[in-house]
């Protein structure tokens, strides 16, 4: 009688293990990838239909489309997709598989691209914090082994990149350069502050910048009466959906 009931709870942990969702995870190095030799089945995708998963392949069942939709996935506030891809091949030049990068929350249609073996999508200035993959297979002779998401570490600017120069300026003697570098447009707020901590000048305010090299300066007014001592300039980048990078550089100014 034991034996038997521990059967049944055996199968009833089964039947409801397989109703979860498949939770894949982020690798070491930034992957997330679906692959049929760990499916257990095609109901850890939030949809599908027309598929059959073997263990070494997800193929369509018959010649009509067969599809699947995943969960969303999570790219992280610190980083950014890089690309998608798709690991697959096909015996006959009348079947392939239609990759989709979505938005995880409006679904909306970010990239896509047909494939008949290994490739990739490029994700490059999609900033999305939420994403989703559908997949479409066309024909019974395409076999898909894996799919997923690679993602980078988001760099807006680095440190190294931001310049400001010279270390000491002195007044009606010159100006203030900063010199900085963006990975990608942003949005910058550029100010300097006194020794104080007083505002006294907006280099920059909620202003857009594309990627690349970039110059500001200051020309500190003779008749404000700035006190001399150190100075702070304060950088900040902003790209939609992520926290702002953030960095300071100190310099000297001599007044009267």
């Amino acid at each position: 009688m034991k034996t038997f009931f521990f059967f049944v709870f055996m199968m009833i942990f089964a039947a409801a293990a397989r109703s979860f969702p498949f939770t894949a995870e982020w690798s070491p190095n930034h992957v997330w990838k679906y692959s049929a030799r760990e499916l257990s089945a095609l109901d850890d995708f939030r949809d599908s239909g027309g598929l059959t998963n073997d263990g070494s392949a997800i193929r369509a069942m018959v010649d009509t489309n067969a599809w699947l939709f995943t969960w969303s996935i999570d790219v992280g506030q610190r980083y950014i997709p890089d690309h998608a891809f798709i690991n697959m091949d096909t015996l006959s030049t009348d079947s392939y598989a239609v990759l989709t990068v979505r938005d995880g929350e409006s679904d909306e249609v970010l990239a896509s691209h047909a494939f008949v073996d290994f490739g990739r999508i490029d994700l490059t200035g999609i900033f999305r914090t939420n994403l989703a993959l559908s997949l479409e297979i066309v024909g019974t002779d395409a076999q898909v082994f894996s799919f997923g998401l690679v993602r980078k570490k988001l760099v807006v600017a680095r440190e190294e990149d931001l310049l400001v120069l010279p270390g000491t300026l002195f007044m009606e003697e010159g100006e203030l350069s900063v010199q900085f570098r963006l990975e990608y447009p942003a949005s910058l707020d550029v100010l300097v502050f006194d020794p104080y901590g007083r505002l006294v000048e907006r280099l920059a305010k909620d202003r857009s910048y594309d990627a690349g090299d970039h110059f500001l300066s200051w020309n500190p007014d003779p008749n404000a009466s700035l006190p001399s001592g150190s100075y702070q300039l304060y950088f900040r980048a902003r790209v939609p959906g992520r926290k702002p990078i953030e960095m300071t550089r100190m310099f000297t100014y001599i007044g009267k």
